[in-house]
């Protein structure tokens, strides 16, 4: 494509790109709130497994059925 056909190019589907450019940021936008919720679901489970770690490896019950 020459210099000339991409100036023309570029002038007539100017709409198009600004509204390509628009859902390439509402697509980031939405990846990154994505991403965040994940990493604090990450971030809850972990902290359960460490309750879970840490009631298992106490030497004193914290219920009653344990030592059964």
């Amino acid at each position: 494509m020459s210099l000339e056909e991409l100036k023309f190019f570029s002038f007539n589907n100017q709409d198009t790109m600004v509204s390509i450019i628009e859902k390439q940021k509402q697509l980031n936008a939405a990846l990154k709130n994505e991403s965040i919720h994940l990493t604090q679901q990450l971030s809850q489970m972990n902290q359960k497994s460490n309750v879970v770690n840490h009631y298992m490896n106490s030497e004193k019950s914290l219920f009653i059925d344990r030592d059964m």
